[in-house]
């Protein structure tokens, strides 16, 4: 099994940029949960509209998390 640690980063913009302090604590909730879970590590910047993240983890991780994280409509153009 390859346990290699990658690292992903990518930039979005919100599909509502006046979103509110109450939907980021949501997403950071569900996303502290989910990457307890798979075992990744990571940093979100949010500002002026935008999300910056960046993700470390096994590559197979990554992946599953990516396809979420594109599928989600709070944000798009990642």
């Amino acid at each position: 099994m390859n346990l290699e640690l990658q690292r992903v980063a990518y930039r979005s913009d919100a599909t509502r940029p006046d979103f509110a302090l109450q939907l980021l604590a949501e997403i950071l909730a569900v996303s502290d949960r989910n990457n307890r879970r798979d075992g990744l590590t990571g940093v979100l910047v949010v500002g002026e509209g935008r999300f910056f993240q960046v993700l470390e983890g096994a590559s197979q991780d990554l992946d599953r998390t990516l396809a979420r994280i594109g599928a989600d409509p709070r944000h798009t153009g990642i």
